[in-house]
């Protein structure tokens, strides 16, 4: 049975998780909205909307909706442009696909580790040559640098026959014993990180993110190993494919759009463009006569280098908790 301070803990991670996702939410459902005219698509949209917002409005204030809805506002316009400047014009239908299969929205066979996409966008005209008028658009609110890969240490250990997860455990199984914490997750989660800003003074906490760092290096240098036995052509199609979820130009072609500022009239919000196949790293990858990786400064991280320049980092961490959630392997600029 969990403690009080577990619990308390428990829910202040939770809400925080809450809110999080409301945010991402909220900023999808107004990105539709301004992209159907100022309009909700259906009643269940409008409603939707609405829940997320009285989340973000009961627990972060109002402000936090403004900002997520401007965002989205100059997003939709940021997607609008690109679009006609590829040629689609008029909007015929909107998916939401991070709440629905891509295939079931759109009837083309695609999987979101093959397209990231938070929302399709089928019209009424396409650009000459495209084989269908969908469009995709994988949404970011922030004003920080975003990754453009975040999966689970288990879709690289599938794809290339690495032991990520197993180290991960095995690391897990030798901290829990030697702390003598609970087996289940979300309990020894709660008593790492005390509880609110006490993990600061917890030293527990102190003691799981040096295990984490050891975790992260260990699984690191197997994953580095791995990579410096593949050759450039296994290298490229895994980086494209996993990383970059760039390998099929003529599936449902996406764009990355992120959403910035909003906080503030001397910062307004802002939309931005990137798309899937039209990126530094994307172009560094494809034509790349060398492919290799190589490891940097810290415990997590590595280079991928396409002839001698880096294309992107790669960096192994913990998924929340240290010591209690999953390893994770993100692609960052």
């Amino acid at each position: 049975m969990q403690n009080l301070n577990e619990k308390t803990a428990s829910k202040k991670s939770s809400a925080a998780a809450a809110f999080n996702a409301a945010r991402g939410s909220f900023n999808e459902h107004m990105f539709s909205y301004y992209l159907n005219g100022n309009k909700w698509i259906d009643d269940e949209h409008e409603k939707q909307a609405n829940k997320y917002k009285a989340i973000l409005d009961s627990g972060l204030g109002p402000e936090e909706a403004r900002i997520q809805g401007d965002r989205a506002h100059a997003q939709a316009q940021a997607f609008m442009e690109h679009a006609r400047s590829l040629g689609y014009s008029g909007i015929a239908e909107i998916h939401n696909t991070a709440r629905s299969s891509i295939e079931q929205a759109t009837g083309i066979d695609a999987t979101a580790q093959e397209n990231p996409s938070d929302i399709i966008v089928k019209f009424k005209k396409k650009p000459r040559g495209a084989a269908h008028g969908f469009l995709g658009a994988s949404l970011k609110s922030s004003s920080k640098k975003i990754g453009f890969h975040n999966g689970g240490a288990g879709t690289i250990d599938s794809e290339l026959g690495t032991n990520l997860t197993d180290i991960g455990k095995e690391h897990h199984a030798l901290f829990q014993t030697q702390n003598n914490l609970p087996a289940e997750v979300g309990k020894r989660a709660a008593i790492i990180k005390g509880e609110g800003e006490e993990k600061r003074n917890n030293p527990l906490y102190d003691k799981a993110l040096k295990a984490a760092d050891d975790t992260h290096r260990d699984a690191r240098d197997h994953l580095f190993e791995h990579y410096s036995g593949m050759g450039t052509e296994d290298l490229r199609s895994h980086f494209i494919n996993t990383f970059l979820k760039a390998s099929n130009e003529s599936a449902i072609p996406w764009v990355k759009v992120q959403g910035k500022g909003g906080e503030s009239a001397r910062r307004p919000a802002s939309g931005h463009i990137e798309a899937s196949h039209d990126n530094p790293a994307y172009h560094a990858i494809k034509n790349a006569k060398e492919i290799r990786v190589e490891k940097s400064s810290g415990s997590a991280y590595m280079r991928v280098m396409a002839d001698g320049q880096k294309a992107f980092s790669i960096q192994v961490k913990h998924n929340s908790t240290p010591m209690a959630s999953s390893i994770k392997v993100l692609g960052q600029p």
